[in-house]
């Protein structure tokens, strides 16, 4: 994962991208404000940090991440609608990475991956 834009534009992503870890869980997700659901397309973990992007006539001098993807819902993207109305309050519809700090949403994720399941 890499952003499309440089430091110099976007600082504040460069900064959430350089406190990702290795072993981080990372989801990607859709969602428009006219929505009442998240859609969820991939659950990954991260498995390497400040990655050199092969540059190309656009992208030159990029640092991302690699992700070992572990469930892919790109196809047939699941469809979570949170009980609790202030979710919307972490998202910003603009920002291409941001960092989940919503229980009810961290939750759905780690169930997905049998992470919570107790027993």
């Amino acid at each position: 994962i890499c952003l499309g834009w440089s430091e110099k534009e976007k600082p504040q992503f460069y900064n959430l991208l350089n406190q990702i870890q290795k072993f981080d869980l990372i989801y990607l997700k859709k969602w428009s404000p006219r929505d009442d659901a998240i859609e969820i397309k991939a659950i990954g973990i991260v498995g390497e940090t400040n990655f050199p992007v092969p540059e190309n006539e656009i992208i030159k001098n990029r640092i991302g991440i690699k992700v070992v993807w572990i469930k892919e819902f790109s196809a047939c993207p699941l469809k979570f609608n949170p009980i609790d109305p202030d979710w919307r309050k972490n998202i910003n519809r603009y920002d291409a990475i941001f960092k989940e700090n919503h229980p009810e949403i961290q939750n759905y994720i780690l169930d997905l991956l049998d992470i919570n399941k107790k027993g």
